[in-house]
């Protein structure tokens, strides 16, 4: 028979444990602060995808009523309401009316606080941070969506003061 010494028996110090429970736990805050920065960056990337459907919808419509093009120059109108034309018959200028309004309410809806703006190559200049031109082109029109969710993002993608900007220019 073999004598066991003290020194034979290895095992945990109570040291090498509380070491093991801080890297442990330096860990798991990193994965909890991912995950955070994950739930920001989730919205804002929604967000941003609800403002190009906008853009592309009144963008179709501008093209579905050519003819009336410059009355959906404006921006967009900053409380709910129903548009003054609804039914199948509605054409012209008050359907570019109806068009806005129906644009607006959806901006509001899904933007609080948030702003729409059409433009043409004869309305000022007005662009999103980062664009370099500022001015339309003839022929285009210019669809700005803007609104500010820093209170419910990391703001990682948000435009210079003022929040988040989505711009669509497009031919008409």
């Amino acid at each position: 028979m073999i004598a066991s010494t003290p020194s034979a028996n290895r095992g945990f110090s109570l040291l090498e444990l509380l070491i093991t429970l801080v890297v442990l736990s330096i860990g798991l805050l990193g994965i909890g602060l991912m995950q955070t920065t994950n739930l920001g960056l989730t919205k804002t990337a929604f967000s941003r995808t609800q403002a190009m459907l906008l853009a592309s919808d009144i963008a179709d419509r501008i093209r579905a009523n050519e003819t009336f093009a410059a009355n959906y120059v404006t921006s967009s109108n900053t409380a709910n309401s129903t548009p003054g034309c609804v039914n199948a018959s509605c054409a012209g200028a008050a359907l570019a009316s109806a068009d806005i309004q129906d644009w607006s309410n959806r901006i509001y809806a899904e933007f609080p606080g948030g702003t729409g703006k059409i433009m043409d190559a004869t309305a000022s200049a007005d662009a999103c941070p980062g664009y370099t031109a500022t001015t339309v082109a003839a022929g285009f029109m210019r669809v700005i969506i803007r609104w500010n969710e820093a209170a419910s993002s990391t703001g990682a993608e948000s435009g210079t003061g003022g929040g988040d900007c989505y711009q669509f220019d497009f031919v008409f």
